[in-house]
């Protein structure tokens, strides 16, 4: 019976024993393979791979992905086992010179660690590293690395800036954080030179798409003009920051010669960021600083960038100076003062100019400051014009908050003509040039028109006419020029030289200009060489006359008709002063302290000008033109030191032959004017002085007879007070007395009375 069952279908007791021995076995292969992928799993996510394979990339959420995943897409492995819940991380890039034993890496880290409410964002930031030493290192000190590979190019080496492996670095890290945004992720791209005290993510807003840093910041969030600094940034990912990063990236093709952000900054000017509706916020240095500006709060910091900084070296040592001055002033709770940094003194002097092969100092640093095209912007100053609350850096504010300017800075170059200058230049600017005189200190003021000043001024002429022969075209400016609006875009493309005006006649090509020198752009040719060194050459046969007076003379004897030069003057519309203001602030590009004696006076009514200037810009009301100045009083401080007040003195009381006092009563003094000879004049004075002395019986004697104390006829108001002369013809002018001058200057003796000059002159005329 039961072989017949077997034999109809149905199982057997003794059949089903292989049945479930067979079944143990295929649970025991399955979970022998599930075993052996995930022991494979184990191996990739840990680098411990049995045939010593090198993974990529190490983060802690990689066991999540199947083998096949890592292999197809190890980036979008990193990222998701890096990224935060709302698909946000940290990133920032390495290559060996920032990896190694005490290193900038480590500091970077370590920065983590100490910062306030920072420890648990190093779960969330992603090391980039450009080579293969980097990747390693960062292996042995961080759970997540990445390798990014460019073809062909190896990164291990210091990158010197702007060499042509350098700009492949930068870019290609442009177009890595762009295939982040493309998977949906946001992130804070931040420099490995840059130290975290605090969570800069309390400080992003909501609803911003860019958040980036800036070199130099003018308080205004959304002011394109803000000069950038693309070292730290935040990006939500979204359809406009993908297509952002996509022109950026596109556009090294137009700027071969340019790292990204110098790009960037071009696209910036371009309208990139309006034509795309970007909501483009730029950062305050107070919360978000670096050595070019540093936070002005150790209270409010969240991180120090160690930009304006040449070597890596340098880098490093200034910023653990600076974790170690923000660590003891955290430790001594005392937050009723904002703190202060440690000068960046390393970082300083890593700008400082050494000998290249040839020994040429000059060639070097022009190399660097200049422009694609072999252009920058000099100017120049001595100790007068540097140190706190002076000349240097109102100049270089202006450039940070004018209109389009903030970018030049790279391209200028500050000349300093003694050693005070030159230090304080390194404190403030990242381009320095020590410009030596031998046998002349330059570090006092110079009185207008001494021998020192002489000297100065030609050698600055001389300088300059060096740079023509380089090669190079410039800009000069005056350090007492502030910079509102880039002034290239005014420029002419084949004028040879474009200067500035004192006063300016409408007629851009007409020689009778009142030129001034302390503006001018110059192209490099052969003609404005040979302009340039007939300019110095003059100085033999105009040894008493400054550079300007002596291209007066030059111009006025045919030196520009001579050399074929295109010379044309520049609209004091545009490039104004204080001897003609421009007359529209829509169209101003540049300010000028001319017409003006004292620095002290230059640098207060510069302040106001540009703060006034501020002023207007801010209020976006462009329908009329504005006005220079904020007091009715135009340059006051420039007016008061310059402009001379003359009071015209009545004959009633300073008479003379000419015209004689019409009471004895009230006459102060007569004058042998209007007469020929000593002996005439001699006699004719002795027969007033008896007359006089006979009606009111006082003695006094003098070629010029003061009969009274003429104080109390000066005015305390006027600076020069000169009496007016009638000529034979009866028609008055203005000069001075021809026996004696009266000048009252405005500085007191220490008595308090006024100091009188008496200068006797030789021949009279009638």
């Amino acid at each position: 019976m039961e072989a017949a069952a077997s034999r109809d279908g149905h199982i057997t007791a003794s059949q089903k024993l292989p049945a479930f021995s067979k079944a143990i076995a295929s649970v025991q292969i399955c979970v022998l393979i599930l075993g052996f992928f995930e022991a494979v799993v184990f191996l990739y996510s840990n680098n411990l791979h049995p045939l010593g394979w090198s993974n990529s990339f190490q983060t802690s959420g990689s066991r999540r992905n199947s083998p096949s995943q890592e292999i197809r897409d190890p980036l979008g492995a990193a990222l998701q086992g890096v990224a935060m819940a709302n698909k946000t991380l940290i990133i920032t890039g390495i290559n060996k010179p920032y990896a190694g034993n005490n290193s900038m890496l480590e500091l970077f880290l370590d920065s983590f660690r100490q910062g306030e409410d920072t420890q648990h964002l190093i779960d969330h930031l992603l090391i980039a590293a450009h080579d293969q030493p980097a990747f390693e290192r960062c292996q042995q000190l961080h759970r997540h690395c990445y390798k990014l590979v460019t073809d062909g190019v190896d990164f291990a080496g210091e990158k010197l800036f702007m060499s042509e492996d350098y700009l492949k670095m930068v870019w290609r890290r442009t177009l890595f954080l762009a295939d982040v945004l493309k998977r949906g992720y946001s992130f804070i791209y931040t420099d490995a030179d840059i130290v975290w005290f605090r969570d800069p993510f309390k400080r992003f807003t909501a609803d911003d798409d860019v958040q980036m840093s800036c070199d130099h910041y003018n308080r205004r969030p959304y002011d394109t003009n803000n000069s950038i600094n693309t070292g730290f940034h935040f990006v939500r990912s979204n359809n406009k920051t993908i297509k952002f990063y996509d022109l950026w990236y596109e556009s090294r093709k137009n700027y071969s010669r340019m790292h990204d952000q110098d790009a960037l900054a071009r696209l910036k000017e371009n309208g990139i960021i309006e034509q795309l509706g970007l909501k483009f916020r730029f950062l305050d240095t107070v919360y978000f600083g670096g050595f070019c500006e540093k936070s002005r709060d150790l209270r409010k910091v969240n991180t120090m960038h160690a930009n304006c900084c040449r070597s890596i070296k340098a880098k490093l040592a200034d910023l653990r100076a600076s974790v170690e001055q923000w660590k003891k002033f955290m430790a001594t709770k005392n937050f009723s003062s904002s703190g202060s940094w440690p000068i960046h003194r390393n970082c300083i002097n890593s700008w400082k100019i050494r000998p290249n092969s040839t020994g040429d100092p000059l060639d070097a640093v022009l190399r660097r400051v200049a422009m694609e095209n072999k252009t920058l912007i000099i100017t120049g100053i001595n100790k007068p014009y540097a140190g706190n609350n002076s000349m240097l850096e109102l100049f270089l504010e202006a450039f940070r908050q004018g209109e389009d300017t903030q970018q030049l800075l790279d391209h200028l170059l500050v000349v300093a003509h003694d050693q005070p200058a030159f230090e304080r230049c390194q404190q403030l600017h990242h381009h320095c040039y020590r410009l030596v005189t031998d046998g002349v200190d330059f570090a006092g003021e110079k009185m207008f028109m001494s021998q020192d000043y002489l000297k100065m001024v030609w050698r600055r002429t001389l300088f300059i006419g060096d740079v023509l022969k380089r090669g190079y075209n410039f800009i000069y400016t005056d350090a007492d020029i502030v910079w509102f609006r880039n002034p290239f875009k005014r420029f002419t493309a084949d004028d040879d030289v474009q200067m500035s005006c004192d006063h300016y006649d409408g007629r851009p090509y007409d020689t009778k200009n009142a030129a001034n020198t302390g503006f001018h752009f110059a192209r490099s040719n052969k003609k404005t060489i040979k302009f340039y060194d007939l300019w110095y050459e003059s100085s033999k046969n105009y040894s008493q006359m400054h550079d300007q007076a002596a291209l007066y003379i030059l111009k006025d004897h045919g030196i520009i008709e001579q050399l074929g030069l295109k010379f044309r003057f520049l609209d004091t519309l545009y490039f104004g002063g204080f001897c003609q203001k421009s007359r529209d602030l829509r169209e101003v590009n540049t300010m000028h302290a001319n017409c003006c004696r004292s620095i002290k006076a230059k640098l207060a009514d510069l302040r106001a000008s540009l703060e006034q200037w501020k002023k207007f810009v801010s209020a976006n009301n462009f329908s009329s033109s504005g006005e220079h100045s904020p007091s009715k009083q135009d340059n006051i401080k420039c007016s008061k030191n310059l402009v001379l007040r003359f009071r015209f003195l009545e004959t009633l009381y300073f008479s003379g032959f000419c015209q004689k006092s019409s009471g004895l009563r009230e006459v102060n003094t007569v004058h042998g004017n209007c007469c020929k000879s000593m002996k005439a004049k001699l006699a004719d004075l002795r027969a007033a002085f008896e007359a006089w002395k006979t009606f009111m019986a006082k003695e006094s004697f003098a070629v010029l007879l003061w009969l009274r104390n003429p104080f109390t006829r000066l005015s305390t108001e006027s600076d020069t007070q000169i009496s007016a002369t009638i000529t034979m013809a009866g028609h008055m002018i203005i000069r001075t007395t021809s026996m004696l001058v009266l000048l009252r200057s405005p500085k007191q003796q220490d008595d308090g009375t006024p100091q009188i000059v008496v200068q006797e002159q030789g021949n009279w005329h009638p």
